[in-house]
């Protein structure tokens, strides 16, 4: 089975990392923080990584390994360890309701982009941990990694709706305006 990678989401990391390594396309853009599927490893080092149909080759300093949580290896163990809660792939977490705290925790694990702002406060589902016990998730056909600190694991009739399945937005302005409130009272 081909190894799980994630590209980098950070455009000008994956540019500058690109010159004799596959070289950088305008197109790859599209790549930015998705989940592919490794096809080869050049003797040189480069990857050719096949994300969505297109195959890329690519630097491997951009490319994060995905491990699978059903792995037994100390490595996979620690990484669902340090995910918090026990989270696993095909769990249903809430991302936080803060996009100031998401900023600053994205920092080291995967960075954040403005598109993120659609799942503040959303329901999404993991769809891996990596060796690094960040936590990938899928919400609609859009996919980030997350520091596991920026997620909580929800069960239940929570974990089936909220703000990110149903589209009406009501939960999500709630748990956004109680984040609100509570960082007023707290910054006081």
């Amino acid at each position: 089975m081909p190894a799980a990678v994630r590209v980098d989401s950070d455009l000008e990391t994956v540019r500058a990392m690109q010159p004799n390594h596959g070289e950088w396309m305008d197109k790859m853009r599209y790549v930015l923080g998705r989940i592919g599927k490794v096809v080869r490893q050049f003797d040189t080092g480069d990857v050719k990584v096949l994300v969505d149909g297109e195959e890329w080759t690519l630097n491997p300093v951009v490319l994060d390994s995905m491990m699978p949580t059903t792995t037994t290896s100390r490595q996979g163990a620690r990484a669902e360890a340090s995910s918090g809660g026990g989270i696993k792939s095909g769990d249903s977490v809430r991302v936080i309701g803060d996009v100031s705290k998401l900023k600053e925790l994205q920092k080291g694990h995967g960075g954040f982009n403005d598109n993120m702002r659609k799942v503040l406060g959303c329901v999404v589902t993991v769809i891996g941990i990596d060796k690094d016990g960040d936590v990938h998730v899928k919400h609609g056909d859009q996919q980030w990694c997350l520091n596991p600190q920026a997620v909580e694991k929800v069960e239940g009739s929570e974990a089936s709706g909220g703000a990110g399945e149903d589209g009406d937005g009501a939960e999500m302005l709630r748990r956004l305006l109680a984040s609100a409130l509570l960082k007023a009272f707290v910054d006081k």
